[in-house]
């Protein structure tokens, strides 16, 4: 898969993530929603935040770093955005939930870290 076709996936999720969070901003309260539409909105947020950090990566990669060495960092964009992404709407969540202290808020972020640091070491010893 090349970068280009990388990029275009990604700016078709984020476009997608965003209609369907205009559908709940502008179209419904957030409030009156079910349980099972409130984790539609909850979702679509993490989506289209993971996606717009992953673009965000892909062009830093782009820039700093050559062809070849962008194209092999795409996988580490996609779950570096993932655990941005799933972060900031757990935040939310949270924060909606009223339940977002600032020591939540650090867990969860050592949590993301934990996880990051050990799927590395989990592919750097498979290499």
């Amino acid at each position: 898969m090349r970068l280009s076709t990388s990029v275009i996936i990604l700016r078709l999720l984020a476009l997608a993530a965003l209609g369907v969070l205009g559908v709940f901003i502008f179209g419904v309260d957030p409030v009156t929603l079910t349980v099972a539409g409130q984790g539609v909105f909850f979702l679509s947020l993490a989506l289209f935040v993971a996606a717009l950090l992953a673009l965000g990566l892909l062009a830093l990669a782009r820039h700093f770093l050559d062809e070849r060495a962008a194209l092999a960092y795409v996988p580490s964009a996609f779950r570096q955005g993932l655990f941005l992404g799933l972060y900031l709407a757990g935040i939310a969540l949270v924060q909606f939930l009223g339940y977002l202290t600032w020591w939540i808020a650090l867990l969860a972020f050592a949590l993301v870290l934990l996880i990051e640091f050990t799927v590395r070491q989990f592919q750097r010893s498979t290499v």
